[in-house]
C-alpha cells in the first residue's frame, strides 16, 4: 500500500471538470485509490466522493493506492495535483496548444456522474 501526502494546485479547487479528469484517470488502473482530507475518505473512482471532499487550492490530502498497479497509479495521481489539473478549463475556450486532457464534453460529464452515482449508491446499500 502507498500513503503519501499531496496538495492540490488549481485555483479554483477541486470542482466538476477536473474531478472528472481525475475519476477518468483512475478508473484506468486496477488499484482502490483513496483521497483522505481531514476525517473524510472518499473513493478516487467515485465522482460524487472526490466532489464531496470540498478540495481547495493547497489543501493538503493524503493518497492511498492499494492493488497490483499502486505505484503507477500514486505516480500518475500525483502528477494529476500538481501539474495536469491546474491547467483545466471548457472545452469551448480557445485552447491553442494545450493538451487534450482538459476537454471534456458534457455528453461525458453526464456519463462519469451517472457511473459515480451507481458507484456510491451501491457502497451505501
Amino acid at each position: 500500500m502507498i500513503n503519501k501526502e499531496i496538495r492540490l494546485n488549481n485555483k479554483l479547487g477541486l470542482h466538476a471538470r477536473p474531478a472528472s479528469v481525475l475519476v477518468q484517470k483512475a478508473e484506468e488502473f486496477s488499484s482502490t485509490i483513496k483521497l483522505i482530507k481531514g476525517d473524510k475518505v472518499a473513493n478516487v473512482k467515485s465522482i460524487l466522493g472526490v466532489l464531496w471532499l470540498k478540495v481547495r487550492d493547497g489543501d493538503k490530502l493524503v493518497l492511498e493506492a492499494e492493488g497490483s498497479d499502486e505505484e503507477e497509479a500514486a505516480e500518475v495521481i500525483t502528477e494529476l495535483f500538481e501539474e495536469k489539473l491546474k491547467e483545466l478549463s471548457y472545452c469551448n475556450d480557445n485552447q491553442g496548444d494545450k493538451e487534450q486532457i482538459d476537454c471534456i464534453s458534457p455528453d461525458e460529464m453526464m456519463k462519469m456522474l451517472g457511473s459515480g452515482m451507481k458507484k456510491n449508491l451501491s457502497e451505501v446499500g
